[in-house]
């Protein structure tokens, strides 16, 4: 009888630490990864919806040769390359970064976003932007390591 109230006990604690262990908060972007930020990035996509499947959007020719750069320091790059936009911007852009709420949000350029994801030379963001039928619009954003 004392080792069915043992078996019993060690099987029941087996099952607690079981669901103590799953029922951790799994996060998208552990913190711990947020050194694969760091280095150059070029934007390769850009999709967007307001309520439907989301659309490819062109990216701008002034815009293909744009290359970011997240510094380990926070400081926050954006090399405009040779074809501006806006011929009175320039080149060079800097300014901080910062990422917050468990690795899920990144500010740059006084802009918010989420991380969709963020793996080892591919970086996936998305923000609610004013617009559209509905007032909001969402777009997606990929890039690739440079």
């Amino acid at each position: 009888m004392n080792e069915y109230k043992l078996l019993t006990k060690c099987f029941l604690a087996f099952l607690a630490s079981l669901l103590i262990l799953s029922c951790g908060k799994k996060d998208d972007v552990p913190a711990s990864d947020t050194h694969l930020l760091y280095g150059k990035w070029q934007l390769t996509q850009v999709r967007f919806t307001e309520t439907g499947p989301f659309l490819e959007m062109p990216i701008a020719y002034c815009q293909r040769d744009d290359v970011v750069e997240f510094k380990a320091d926070k400081v926050f790059v954006r090399d405009n390359g040779q074809n501006l936009c806006n011929p009175q911007e320039s080149s060079i852009i800097v300014s901080k970064w910062s990422i917050y709420q468990e690795a899920k949000v990144i500010v740059f350029e006084d802009i918010e976003y989420q991380i969709l994801s963020l793996s080892q030379g591919k970086l996936e963001l998305y923000r609610e932007v004013q617009g559209g039928l509905n007032g909001k619009v969402l777009v997606q954003y990929y890039y690739i390591a440079k």
